[in-house]
């Protein structure tokens, strides 16, 4: 059974009034427990009500939970979620919450097969971003995919070369493309030059890249793979990325080829968008 880390951010998703458990990382490990992976979560809760059932949630949901530490003096977070609007402005983010207090550098004994990580949570703390590169230097071969997963002001330039350049795998979507290729690169550039350009500047292996319904894109040094959209009904674009994240991650920690791992992560999106909220649903 391959091991994998997700650090970061664990947050209740508020949708209409109905609460839903997420955040970037805990979504790809819920999904990749589903898959049959051991996930563990790296992150804080609020001793509170919503901590309390995000535990037990997780543990619900197949996920390692004893790398999660309590605050007494921060609350669970929260993500005030806006299903009509674009991108990042569909989220409102309270700060500072328990996931802003993970403890620098809590890393496991053993050597995981996999990483998974974002933006959020390292931008806003820095035992976040202390933590997932003391894990990226400490487990130099494991599998890690970083999640760009831009959200609101939480990114810099500073933060996104560091973090992928100490990664396997860059993941972003078309929209994150363009938002990005004047602030690392200077210019406007399509898919494909920025992955060019990602995978050269910053040594990546991977490059990938979605485009909701109209699929993803994988690069590579020497080549690249492209998977179509898939035609499945849509009912909540929650956690779509990250499902998509942990396919890619599984297949790859797992052998698959590039367009093998590409075809399961378009899979796992597609599968979470015909559901509401973002954990697989058994």
């Amino acid at each position: 059974m391959k091991r994998v880390l997700c650090i970061g951010e664990v947050l209740w998703d508020i949708i209409g009034g109905e609460k839903y458990l997420g955040g970037a990382p805990l979504n790809a490990g819920a999904n990749l427990a589903a898959m049959g992976a051991k996930a563990y979560m790296v992150s804080c809760l609020g001793r509170d009500g919503l901590g309390a059932l995000a535990a037990e949630k997780m543990k619900q949901a197949g996920m390692d939970i004893s790398l999660v530490t309590f605050s007494d003096s921060l609350p669970t977070g929260t993500a005030i979620v806006h299903p009509e609007l674009d991108g990042n402005e569909r989220f409102e983010l309270p700060c500072p919450v328990a996931y802003d207090a993970i403890v620098p550098g809590a890393l496991p004994d053993f050597y995981p097969d996999g990483l998974v990580f974002g933006s959020l949570g390292a931008y806003r703390s820095e035992s976040v971003k202390s933590t997932v590169l003391a894990a990226l230097e400490a487990y130099p071969n494991a599998v890690s995919l970083y999640d760009v997963n831009l959200r609101k002001t939480y990114f810099d330039r500073e933060l996104i070369s560091a973090l992928a350049s100490r990664s396997t795998v860059m993941k972003l979507n078309d929209g994150e493309v363009e938002i990005l290729s004047p602030m690392l690169f200077g210019r406007e550039l399509d898919i494909r030059g920025f992955a060019q350009s990602a995978i050269a500047e910053y040594g990546c292996e991977y490059v990938v890249v979605t485009k909701g319904e109209k699929g993803a894109e994988m690069f590579w040094k020497d080549g690249c793979a492209a998977a179509g959209g898939v035609d499945t009904p849509v009912v909540d674009t929650v956690g779509a990325g990250d499902a998509f994240s942990a396919g890619v991650l599984f297949g790859l920690m797992n052998g698959a080829s590039p367009k093998e791992a590409l075809d399961l992560g378009n899979r796992s999106g597609a599968a979470c968008v015909a559901h509401a909220g973002a954990f697989p649903v058994k």
